[in-house]
Parts: structure tokens; C-alpha cells; sequence
């Protein structure tokens, strides 16, 4: 669930970012193609690495309770 979720979140995010250059490239010259290569590929990875996460125990937080 997640997982999904971050994808869904990383994916609305680049995506926008990659139209707001796109709009921009139509009224500045100064926006390069391969930026927004760049960030079409950042998003294609980020898709990637998002589907191979896997869950990992890094710790256990073990409370005793004693009685006095």
C-alpha cells in the first residue's frame, strides 16, 4: 500500500515538473531538451527503484515492565 502510494505521489510530482518545463520551453529559449530528458529519466528510475523496495527491519524496541 505504500509502495503504491510513493509511486503514485513520485510520478504526479516529476510528471508536473516535466509539463511545467515543457510549458516554459515554449516561451524560453534557455530550457534544453536534455533537462527535461533529465528529469523524464529521474522519473523513470525513481518508478523503478520505488517498485523494487522491500521492507527491512532495522530495529526492536523491547519494553520490560517490572512490578515493585
Amino acid at each position: 500500500m505504500l509502495i503504491a502510494e510513493a509511486k503514485t505521489q513520485a510520478d504526479k510530482i516529476l510528471s508536473l515538473e516535466y509539463s511545467r518545463l515543457e510549458a516554459l520551453k515554449s516561451v524560453n529559449p534557455n530550457i534544453r531538451p536534455d533537462e527535461l530528458s533529465a528529469i523524464e529519466y529521474e522519473r523513470q528510475q525513481l518508478l523503478l527503484n520505488i517498485d523494487q523496495a522491500n521492507w527491512r527491519l532495522d530495529s526492536i524496541r523491547l519494553v520490560t515492565v517490572t512490578h515493585q
